[in-house]
Order: C-alpha cells, then sequence, then structure tokens
C-alpha cells in the first residue's frame, strides 16, 4: 500500500481526532479574536484570556502530531496490510450488533415511524474520495443513519451523548453520501438467546459444571431477565441523537489524515 492511497474507515476516523497536536478551525478563530483585543480592537485582555491567547500561539506553532491513540490505529493498519497480521475480535457485544441490524432497524421504523423503509445499506461509498471510505447502515433521501444495538439494560441507560468516534463516523458518512443531516439510534433489542447461553455458561462453569447448583440457576433466570425488554414500551427503547453536517470538521479530519500517512510512510519492521 502507497501511504498516499491510504483511506481511513468512517467507523474509525475519530481515532485520528484522540489526543494530538494541533490547532482547530474554531480554536484559530478564537486566536484571531483575541489577537484583535490585544491589538487594540476592542476590550483589553483579562489574565485569562492572555493565558489563552499565549496557549493558542503555542498550539498553532508546534508542529501537528497524531495522538497515541491514532498511531495504535495506524500501525494495526500497517501491520494488516503490509503483512497480512490483524487480530481476531469477536465478542458478544459485537456479536449482538451483527445479529441484531435489523431488528433494531424496525424498531426505529416503529418509532419514528415515516414513509421511507430502512433496510441495511451494503453500499460502501468512498470509492472516489481520497480520504475516506465506508459503508452506513441506513441511507435514506435526505438523511444517513446509523444503528447501535446496546448490549443491556445498564449500557443503554448510560448513554447520554453521542460518543465522538460516532460524531466524526457520521460526519464521514454525510461526506461521502452528500446528506446533510445523521441520525445515530441507540436501540434495545432482546439479546439473541446463543448470546444469552453464552453468558449463563460462564456461570455454569463458575459453578462446577453443577446445573443443580441453586447459586447458578439463580444467575442463570437473572442473566435470562437482563437481556429481555418486551416489558419497556417500546419508544423507551430507542435514543436517537442527530447533527448536521460540518465541512470545518470534515477539513480537519482530512489533515489527520495526512498525517496518519506520514505516520504509516514512517513504520517499519
Amino acid at each position: 500500500m502507497k501511504p498516499e492511497n491510504l483511506k481511513i474507515r468512517a467507523s474509525a476516523a475519530g481515532l485520528l481526532m484522540s489526543g494530538g497536536t494541533g490547532i482547530t478551525t474554531k480554536q484559530l478563530e478564537t486566536l484571531a479574536e483575541l489577537q484583535a483585543r490585544k491589538d487594540g480592537q476592542g476590550k483589553p485582555l483579562t489574565p485569562k484570556m492572555e493565558a489563552d491567547l499565549a496557549e493558542l500561539i503555542a498550539k498553532r506553532d508546534t508542529p501537528p502530531q497524531l495522538g497515541q491513540t491514532g498511531k495504535s490505529y495506524i500501525q494495526e493498519l500497517w501491520l494488516h496490510l503490509e503483512y497480512g497480521y490483524k487480530e481476531p475480535m469477536v465478542t458478544d457485544v459485537l456479536l449482538k450488533g451483527n445479529m441484531c441490524e435489523q431488528d433494531g432497524m424496525a424498531l426505529v421504523t416503529d418509532v419514528l415511524g415515516g414513509d421511507e423503509f430502512r433496510s441495511k445499506n451494503k453500499k460502501p461509498f468512498g470509492d472516489d474520495d481520497p480520504y475516506f471510505m465506508g459503508t452506513p447502515d441506513v441511507v435514506l433521501k435526505d438523511v444517513v443513519e446509523d444503528i447501535k444495538n446496546a448490549w443491556s439494560l445498564k449500557t443503554f441507560v448510560n448513554i447520554e451523548k453521542p460518543d465522538p468516534v460516532y460524531y466524526a463516523q457520521g460526519q464521514v458518512y454525510m461526506h461521502l453520501t452528500g446528506r446533510e443531516l445523521f441520525r445515530i439510534h441507540h436501540c434495545l433489542i432482546n439479546t439473541p438467546i446463543e448470546l444469552v447461553q453464552n453468558e449463563q455458561r460462564k456461570f455454569f462453569w463458575k459453578y462446577g459444571g453443577n446445573e443443580e447448583n441453586r447459586h447458578y440457576q439463580d444467575a442463570a433466570i437473572q442473566i435470562e431477565q437482563n437481556h429481555n425488554f418486551d416489558h419497556i414500551p417500546m419508544e423507551k427503547r430507542v435514543k436517537t441523537f442527530e447533527f448536521e453536517y460540518d465541512p470545518s470538521f470534515i477539513a480537519e479530519l482530512q489533515s489527520k489524515v495526512i498525517l496518519a500517512r506520514e505516520y504509516y510512510s514512517s513504520l517499519q519492521l
């Protein structure tokens, strides 16, 4: 793989934004405002503003670099693309997400209504884009959507705002599809029975493989209850966050891809 041809998947784009150095577009705007006030255009700067200005100038003048999260991802990508090395990752959480995609789409349609039918998009986007590629879950006329199936009621309750990685993923999906709005739907779908049994099996062996053990029986019943949500109204089983396309964010992501390519080319055994 030639580094200049490296593209980043939408699902991983947010990793490049974690940590590192470099100044953002919004920070440049703030710097310009503070500098104008320091030059006599407006009220004098407060001591806090003076400190902020000095920090932003230092950030502007520091050569941009990827953060450790981004570097780790690019290293994994380099090992895979150059040498075919990739560590398989299969967890029950990931399996549930894949197995319940269509159920999640059906639940979202039932809750949100609307005339458009949601079905799994299998078309990859990014053939003509020099920076990104990705396959969003749902592509509607004016909106692109992604479905995330929560593992449990506890994980669902703890979702209060979009994860930054999902925000970046949505921005890339909008960039690739030409849509101006992205929705991410977190859904609470019953866990498939085979995954429930996987969880129960862990306790089966912890209690010596004895089905008659009262503690195992209690745990098995509780696990089954924990993964069935039929008693919860449908409208309470979907959390939707939406946001609009931000060209400035995409510009910053593109600059991170350039840094990623530079780091990719520096890697060696």
